[in-house]
C-alpha cells in the first residue's frame, strides 16, 4: 500500500496553487458583496442624431409657390436673415400671368363697375322717388276726378229734378189749356184767357225740352268724367309699370355688376397673392443653410425646394432610435447619456455616475409606432435641472 500513497503524492497539486485558488475564491465572494451595493443599471446602446425638440424651430425648407423662373438672390448661404426677409425674386412663366400690367387693368376695370353701379344706384333711387311721385299724383288725381264725377252727378240728378217739374208742369197746362177751351166752347172764358192757356202750355213744353236737353247733356258729362278718370288712372298706372319696368332693369343691371365686382375682387386677390409669391421670403429668423437653385434664369415647379434655413433658436434635442427589443425600457423621465461624435469621453456600462464626457440628458418623447426600418425613435432633451444645480454641463 506504500506505492498507491507516494502515487498520491505524486499528483498532488502544490501548495502554492490551492492557496491562489481560495485568494480567487475570496475575492470573487467579496466581488459579488460588493455588486449588491453598487447602483447598477440596465445599459441599452443606441445611435441617433441632434435635432431641434419644436417642429417650429426646426430647419426651413423654402418651397416654389408658383411655377416660375429665378431671377436673382439678394442672400448667399451663410447669411443672417429675419422673417419675412426678402431673399430672391421669381419670374412668372404662366402665359395669363406674364403682363405686367395685368393689375392695373383689373384695377381700372373695377374703378368704371364702381362708377357704373353707383349711377345705377342713383338710377335707381330717382326711379323709385319717381314711382312714389307718380303714386301721389294718381291718388290726387283720382281723388279730382272722382269729386268731379260727383259733381257731374249731382248736376244730373239737378237736371232730373227739372225735367220732373217740367214735366208736372207741362201736364198742369195740358189740363188747364182742356179746362178753359171746355169753358170757351161753353161761353164761360174767353178766348184771351183761352191763348193764355196755350201760351202756358207752349212755355211749359219748352222748358220740359230744355231740362230734358240739359239732363242728356250732364249726362254725357257724367260719362265724360268717368272716362277721364278711368283713363288718368291708367295714363298714371302706364306710366308706374314703366318706371317699374326701368327699376327692375336697372336692379338686374346692378346685379350683374355687383356680380363682376365680386369676381374682379376674387380675380385681384389671387394676382396680388401670386405676385407675393414671386417673392421668396425667409420664413423665420435665422440663418441661409444652402441654396438649392443657383442660377439665374433656372426655372423651378410648384413644391420645389430652393433654400433651408435654420433658426437661431436653440431648443436643442436628441433623436435615438431603439429596437423592439429594448422598446419595454423606455418610459418618459427616464436619464440618458449622451456621448457626442467628435467629443472624447469614456462610457462605464452600468455605471454611469462615473462616466467621463458625457451629457445628461431626459426622454420627453417616444415614438408610438416603430419607424419600420430605425426601429422607435425617442427625443431626448438636456436635463435642465441637473445643469442649472451645476451636477451636469
Amino acid at each position: 500500500m506504500t506505492w498507491q500513497f507516494q502515487s498520491l503524492h505524486m499528483v498532488r497539486s502544490p501548495y502554492s496553487v490551492i492557496r491562489l485558488a481560495v485568494v480567487l475564491l475570496i475575492l470573487l465572494i467579496v466581488f459579488m458583496v460588493c455588486l449588491a451595493f453598487v447602483p447598477w443599471r440596465q445599459t441599452i446602446m443606441a445611435s441617433g442624431e441632434v435635432t431641434v425638440f419644436s417642429p417650429m424651430h426646426r430647419p426651413q425648407t423654402i418651397n416654389a409657390l408658383i411655377e416660375g423662373r429665378l431671377i436673382r438672390w439678394f442672400v448667399k448661404e451663410g447669411d443672417m436673415v429675419r422673417k419675412g426677409q426678402l431673399l430672391g425674386l421669381l419670374q412668372d412663366i404662366r402665359p395669363e400671368f406674364m403682363d405686367p400690367k395685368q393689375l392695373k387693368r383689373y384695377e381700372s376695370q373695377r374703378k368704371a363697375y364702381l362708377t357704373k353701379r353707383q349711377a345705377l344706384i342713383s338710377m335707381i333711387e330717382a326711379l323709385e322717388g319717381q314711382q312714389k311721385s307718380l303714386q301721389a299724383t294718381r291718388a290726387s288725381a283720382v281723388s279730382g276726378a272722382e269729386k268731379q264725377v260727383g259733381q257731374a252727378s249731382n248736376r244730373v240728378a239737378a237736371a232730373r229734378q227739372n225735367v220732373i217739374s217740367a214735366e208736372r208742369n207741362v201736364k198742369t197746362a195740358e189740363w188747364n189749356l182742356a179746362r178753359r177751351e171746355r169753358l170757351y166752347r161753353q161761353g164761360l172764358r174767353s178766348k184771351r184767357d183761352l191763348e193764355l192757356a196755350e201760351l202756358d202750355m207752349v212755355r211749359a213744353s219748352a222748358e220740359l225740352q230744355a231740362a230734358q236737353a240739359q239732363l242728356a247733356l250732364e249726362e254725357r258729362g257724367v260719362s265724360v268724367s268717368r272716362f277721364n278718370r278711368t283713363q288718368l288712372g291708367a295714363e298714371i298706372q302706364a306710366r308706374i309699370q314703366d318706371v317699374q319696368a326701368r327699376r327692375a332693369d336697372a336692379q338686374d343691371k346692378l346685379a350683374t355688376v355687383e356680380s363682376e365686382l365680386a369676381r374682379l375682387d376674387v380675380e385681384i386677390a389671387n394676382l396680388k397673392q401670386r405676385i407675393a409669391q414671386r417673392r421668396i421670403v425667409s420664413p423665420i429668423t435665422g440663418q441661409v443653410v444652402r441654396v438649392y437653385v443657383l442660377g439665374a434664369g433656372q426655372s423651378v415647379t410648384v413644391g420645389m425646394p430652393i433654400a433651408l434655413v435654420a433658426p437661431l433658436i436653440q431648443d436643442q434635442a436628441v433623436a435615438l432610435y431603439m429596437t423592439d427589443n429594448d422598446a419595454p425600457l423606455l418610459a418618459l423621465g427616464r436619464p440618458v447619456r449622451l456621448q457626442f461624435s467628435g467629443w472624447p469621453a469614456i462610457q462605464f456600462m452600468g455605471w454611469p455616475s462615473v462616466a467621463y464626457g458625457t451629457f445628461a440628458g431626459k426622454i420627453a418623447a417616444i415614438d408610438s409606432a416603430d419607424g419600420k426600418t430605425r426601429g422607435f425613435r425617442i427625443l431626448v432633451k438636456p436635463d435642465v435641472d441637473a445643469i442649472r444645480s451645476g451636477k451636469e454641463e
